[in-house]
């Protein structure tokens, strides 16, 4: 599974369209709040089943 990491200086979120899957931490977070932010939206992704709209509605 193939997931790109970026930085950005907003909240930290996650995006899946089809395959893609991405992860943009707030880089203004300390190294452990970037860890931990990293790995909520990782569980996110993980548990991420089926075709889910904007509002996160199936």
């Amino acid at each position: 599974m193939n997931i790109f990491l970026r930085e950005k200086p907003f909240p930290s979120t996650h995006q899946v369209v089809g395959r893609f899957r991405c992860i943009v931490v707030d880089s203004r977070l300390s190294k452990e709040e970037k860890r931990e932010a990293f790995f909520h939206e990782l569980c996110h992704i993980l548990r991420h089943v089926g075709v889910h709209d904007a509002r996160g509605f199936s």
